[in-house]
C-alpha cells in the first residue's frame, strides 16, 4: 500500500497582517493497523475579527483523533468491526465531553468545541467507514469514481445565508427533528445517531482518497485522470487554486491518497 498525506490550512489575515485562525483539522494514519483519520474542527464564535487562538476545535479534533488511535484494537472478525469502530468513536466522543465540561467549568465564556471525522479500516481486503458531518471518502477504480460517503452539511450549506452561527450550533447540529440537522463529535451523545457506516470490497490498484471538506472544490472538478495521478499535495493545491479563481470560502484542507495492494498490507489484513 503506497501512502500520501497533506495538510494545509487557510491563513485567514487581519489588517496587522497577523495569522488569525488557526489550523483545525488533524491526521492519523497509522499504518500498522490500517487505520486513517480526518477529523475537522468545527470553528467557534470570530470576535473582533480574530479566531480563538489557541483554538479549542483544533485541540478537540486533535484529542478525537488520538484517543481512536490509541484505544483502537483491530478485530480479525469482520462482523466485529462496525461495532467496534463506533464504539470507540462514542468513547472518544465522552472524552469531548469530559473537555468541554472542564473549560466551561473553568470559562464564563467558553463555547463547547466539536468535531467531526471521517474514520478508515482496512481489514480483509474491505474498506471500513464511519464518519458524520462533511468530511469525505471516495475510490477511483479504473475510469470510475466512487463516492463512498455523503455530506451530512449539504441543506446547511444551500441556505447558509439565512442561518445564524447560533441555529447552526444550538438548533440544528446533533437534532434529528432538523430537517437540515448533522451530527458533530462535541460531548452530545446524540452524535451517534448521525454516525453513517459503509464498507467496500477492495481491488489490488485501487485509489482510495479520504479529505476534509476544504478539498471539495478539487475533489468535485478534477477528472479520474486527474484524480490518479495527482499526487495528495497537488489535489489541494489545486482546490487552493479553484477557491481564488472563483472567489469562493476558503478552509482547512487535509487529505490522504491511498494505492491499495493487498499484499503490503499489514494489521488483520492476511491472517
Amino acid at each position: 500500500m503506497s501512502l500520501e498525506t497533506t495538510t494545509t490550512f487557510f491563513l485567514k489575515k487581519n489588517a496587522d497582517n497577523r495569522f488569525v485562525k488557526p489550523n483545525e483539522d488533524y491526521i492519523i494514519c497509522n499504518f500498522k493497523d490500517c487505520l486513517f483519520i480526518i477529523a475537522d474542527g468545527v470553528t467557534r464564535e470570530i470576535v473582533n475579527n480574530m479566531y480563538p487562538n489557541p483554538s479549542p476545535a483544533s485541540e478537540v479534533s486533535k484529542l478525537f483523533c488520538d484517543f481512536f488511535n490509541s484505544n483502537w484494537s483491530p478485530s480479525y472478525n469482520e462482523g466485529d468491526i462496525k461495532n467496534n469502530m463506533i464504539k470507540v468513536a462514542k468513547e472518544a466522543n465522552k472524552k469531548l465531553h469530559r473537555y468541554n465540561k472542564y473549560h466551561k467549568d473553568n470559562s464564563i465564556n467558553f463555547e463547547p468545541a466539536g468535531t467531526v471525522a471521517i474514520i478508515a479500516h482496512i481489514f480483509n481486503n474491505k474498506l471500513h467507514l464511519i464518519y458524520n458531518g462533511d468530511c469525505g471518502c471516495l475510490l477511483v477504480r479504473d475510469n470510475n469514481i466512487i463516492q463512498l460517503s455523503k455530506s451530512q452539511t449539504k441543506l446547511v450549506i444551500e441556505n447558509r445565508q439565512n442561518l445564524s452561527r447560533y441555529e447552526i450550533r444550538n438548533n440544528i447540529v446533533n437534532n434529528k427533528q432538523h430537517p437540515m440537522s448533522f451530527g458533530v463529535y462535541n460531548g452530545d451523545e446524540r452524535v451517534i445517531e448521525f454516525i453513517e457506516y459503509n464498507h467496500f470490497d477492495l481491488l489490488n490498484n485501487d485509489i482510495i482518497i479520504i479529505y476534509s471538506d476544504g478539498c471539495e472544490p478539487a475533489i468535485n472538478e478534477l477528472s479520474t485522470n486527474h484524480l490518479i495521478h495527482y499526487s495528495a499535495k497537488s489535489i489541494v493545491l489545486k482546490s487552493e487554486e479553484i477557491e481564488r479563481e472563483k472567489k469562493i470560502r476558503s478552509d482547512d484542507k487535509s487529505l490522504i491518497k491511498i494505492k491499495y495492494n493487498s499484499d503490503e498490507t499489514t494489521s488483520g489484513n492476511n491472517r
